[in-house]
C-alpha cells in the first residue's frame, strides 16, 4: 500500500525505537564545532556537543540545506505517496526555508510543510500524532490536518541549571541575571507560540523538578498525556524527574531521551526539560 511518510528535522529528539516502523524520517541537524561543519547524530553526538561546550570549545547552531531534505524525499519516492515534514519552530534557526526550497524542487511527491511552533519531542510528539494517522491510512491531507490540531496540546519547558547559559543566549536582560544569580535561581522557560520565554524563577535541582511538574500540572491537570523527559547530560536529575511526572499526572507512557544541542546551547548542559501531549489515545507510540 502506498501510504504517506512523515519527516522531522534532528531536533525532535526521537529515539530510534520511537520513529513509527519507518513512518518518521529523519533530516539531522547542522553544528559547526571549532568552525568544522558536523552533522549531529552522524558526525557527532549530542554527549560529545555538550562535552565540547564544558571544554570551552566553540559551538554554533546551523541548519540543513534544502538538499538534506531532498536526498530523504527520493530515497522514499517510490514506496510512498506524499511526503508531511515537520520542522522545528523558526525562531530557532531556518529548518523551515530549507524544508519548504525542498518540497519546491521536488515536486515528483507532493509535500505539506508545517512549522511545529516547537521543539525536543514537542516537535517528536506533533511526527507521532501524524504517524499515526499515515499508519491509520490516512491521505496527505487528512495527516497534515492531524499535525496541525496536534500542536496546541503540546505542552514544552526547560530548566537550566547554570543561569549564565539563558543569559548569554539573551533570554534575560544583565539587572535580572545579577539579580537572580546571587538568589541562587535559574530560569523556568516555556515554549508559547513558537518562542521560548521565561516564565519564573526559583531553585534548580530536586526543587526545579517540583517546579516543572507544578507546571506541567497547571497545564493538563487530570487529562491523559503522553510524557517526555528530555536532558542535556543530566541523566540522574531525567530519571528522578520521570519517577515524579509518573508519580503526579496521569501520564500513558513517559520516554527519557537527549536534549537536542539546538535547545542545550542556549539553556546548557546540565538543563532538564519536560514535554506533555495531550492526547486519549493509547496508541500513539507504536
Amino acid at each position: 500500500m502506498r501510504r504517506i511518510a512523515v519527516v522531522v528535522d534532528g531536533s525532535a529528539d526521537l529515539p530510534e525505537s520511537l520513529r513509527a516502523g519507518g513512518e518518521i524520517h529523519v533530516v539531522p541537524q547542522i553544528l559547526v564545532v571549532d568552525g568544522e561543519r558536523l552533522v549531529e547524530g552522524k558526525d557527532i553526538t549530542s554527549e560529545e556537543i555538550y562535552e565540547a561546550v564544558l571544554a570551552g570549545v566553540p559551538v554554533n547552531i546551523g541548519h540543513p540545506p534544502p538538499d538534506d531534505f531532498r536526498v530523504v524525499y527520493k530515497k522514499m519516492r517510490a514506496h510512498i505517496e506524499g511526503i508531511v515534514t515537520l520542522t522545528l519552530s523558526t525562531t530557532f534557526n531556518p529548518t523551515l526555508i530549507s524544508a519548504q526550497v525542498a518540497g519546491i524542487t521536488y515536486p515528483k511527491l507532493p509535500t505539506e510543510v508545517i512549522n511545529s511552533q516547537q521543539v525536543s519531542m514537542g516537535l517528536g510528539f506533533v511526527a507521532l500524532a501524524a504517524a499515526r494517522h499515515a499508519r491509520e491510512g490516512g491521505n496527505l491531507e487528512q495527516v497534515t490536518r492531524a499535525a496541525r490540531e496536534a500542536i496546541p496540546h503540546v505542552h514544552t519547558a526547560f530548566l537550566p541549571q547554570d543561569i549564565r547559559y539563558p543569559y548569554r543566549a539573551g533570554y534575560l536582560s544583565r539587572l535580572t541575571y545579577l539579580t537572580h544569580r546571587a538568589l541562587g535561581h535559574v530560569p523556568l522557560l516555556v515554549m508559547e507560540k513558537g518562542h521560548l520565554v521565561v516564565r519564573e524563577f526559583g531553585r534548580g535541582g530536586d526543587q526545579g523538578m517540583e517546579r516543572l511538574v507544578s507546571w506541567g500540572r497547571s497545564r493538563v491537570g487530570e487529562a491523559p498525556v503522553w510524557a517526555a523527559i528530555v536532558h542535556a547530560r543530566a541523566a540522574d536529575l531525567a530519571e528522578r524527574l520521570a519517577q515524579q511526572v509518573r508519580r503526579t499526572l496521569h501520564v500513558r507512557d513517559v520516554v527519557v531521551t537527549t536534549l537536542t544541542p539546538i535547545v542545550g546551547l542556549r539553556t546548557g548542559p546540565g538543563t532538564v526539560g519536560l514535554v506533555l501531549y495531550e492526547d486519549a489515545s493509547t496508541s500513539l507510540i507504536p
